[in-house]
């Protein structure tokens, strides 16, 4: 649930169809007003989803690849020292999805487990 807007009940099935409805409406909406495609370009290029809170960002990352390939879509693997990159043009519209380097390499995250500062209100001591 990470980077989302969905609701706890919600499935991946429902969340796709909300997506979905959500970048037609965007694409009627530049459809419609033409003046703004300029505007927009910059935002529809900067879509880049991370998937560092997962398991294994490699599993995610081929996903999206082969979707996008299947798909007929424009793709590139890009590895570079700080991470990969796995890159899906659809026209002027580009996702970039984002793995960085130490979780490509099988690592945990580079930080370390955070334990959250709690403060006892009753002797406002630390714990």
């Amino acid at each position: 649930m990470v980077g989302t807007n969905r609701t706890p009940e919600e499935s991946g099935g429902m969340l796709a169809q909300r997506q979905a409805e959500g970048l037609r409406a965007l694409a009627t909406l530049i459809e419609q007003n033409p003046a703004l495609a300029d505007k927009l370009s910059y935002a529809l290029n900067m879509l880049a989803p991370l998937v560092n809170h997962e398991p294994d960002p490699r599993v995610t990352l081929t996903a999206f690849h082969a979707a996008a390939v299947t798909h007929g879509t424009e793709v590139s693997v890009i590895n570079e020292p700080h991470g990969c990159i796995v890159a899906a043009k659809f026209g002027p519209v580009v996702v970039r999805m984002h793995a960085r380097a130490d979780l490509m390499a099988g690592g945990r995250t580079r930080y370390p487990h955070y334990e959250p500062l709690v403060i006892d209100d009753a002797d406002g001591g630390a714990r």
